[in-house]
């Protein structure tokens, strides 16, 4: 059985992120029977920190009477997954520029889509009761959590999701520095957890794609997943189609070189060079050991969290 379909709205406030997102998971997962993911053990497994504001109810007080440290039971259930989503937001991200303070679901930017797809996962973190955290990057971390599963976490994941909603161009950084990343998480990410990546990779030459094959047998090393959905648009990005053919200045957002081009002249130029430069992309990441996707705006969000439970279900 497919997953449900739902008309999305064409605009809405940055507020109803946590509703819209609700809504694409709940469809989603309508189209299964039942999740295959249940059966959870509830034995103890290990412990882990107690955060302020938490319950206290799995506080282990028998180590805090021999430690003075307040550390929290953690059972089966807790350590299935431990998910950390990366969302790129520098400013080729912000492709199509959103002029005003809404959210377009059916129609957003990069980053908006990216946003909107991080927050149906995060349901579905909740629903199969994995931890999770968010992290936010330009040319470096710049925010990010601790990760975990309680209400409390999840309030604090979808506050900061609104607040990059709503985060202007103006103080995104220019360029990304994925590698760089990457190899600190690689240091601070526990083993056998799950990185999920978005990012329209832009890479500026063979120098990055090497920086990033290090960074990426850095994780591989600290036995670190990687997910990584590169997002494009697909009328401008991969058809270069803007609805006209007059002459067009196009304004690089991270470089911020302008070039004058005729869409008639360079369309079918463009189209078999942007064709080239993703498939030689996607190979040097498969052959780095990336688990890639291509990631079309105009094709929705179902595909992230699909790909989400097929990574899920070989872990």
């Amino acid at each position: 059985m497919k997953p449900k379909e739902i008309q999305l709205p064409g605009r809405f406030e940055f507020g109803s992120l946590e509703w819209i997102s609700r809504q694409l998971a709940n469809g989603f997962m309508s189209g299964y029977h039942r999740s295959p993911y249940h059966g959870f053990s509830v034995e103890f497994a290990e412990h882990r920190p107690y955060y302020p504001g938490e319950s206290i109810r799995y506080v282990d007080w028998k180590v805090y009477a021999r430690t003075e440290k307040l550390l929290i039971k953690k059972y089966e259930e807790e350590t299935n997954l431990r998910c950390r989503i990366l969302i790129d937001t520098s400013s080729s991200m912000y492709y199509p520029l959103v002029e005003d303070e809404y959210l377009y679901p059916a129609n957003p930017s990069k980053i908006q889509f990216s946003i909107l797809a991080a927050a149906s996962l995060i349901h579905l973190f909740k629903s199969q009761r994995d931890s999770f955290s968010i992290t936010f990057f330009d040319e470096k971390v710049y925010q990010d959590t601790t990760e975990g599963t309680s209400a409390l976490h999840l309030r604090t994941c979808f506050d900061l999701l609104k607040s990059a909603l709503s985060r202007p161009i103006s103080q995104a950084a220019k360029t990304t520095k994925l590698p760089e990343v990457l190899h600190q998480l690689a240091e601070t990410a526990p083993r056998h957890s799950l990185l999920i990546l978005f990012s329209d990779l832009i890479l500026s030459d063979q120098t990055d794609f090497d920086e990033l094959v290090n960074a990426v047998n850095h994780l591989k090393f600290n036995r670190i997943d990687l997910l990584v959905f590169h997002i494009v648009h697909r009328k401008t990005e991969l058809e270069f189609d803007f609805e006209t053919d007059a002459p067009l200045l196009l304004v690089d957002l991270e470089s911020g070189r302008e070039i004058k081009v005729s869409p008639l002249e360079a369309r079918e130029m463009y189209q078999k060079q942007i064709q080239r430069q993703i498939k030689k992309l996607h190979s040097f990441c498969i052959d780095a050991g990336m688990d890639i996707h291509l990631s079309v705006i105009e094709n929705g969000y179902y595909q992230v969290l699909s790909e989400y439970l097929k990574k899920r279900s070989k872990k």
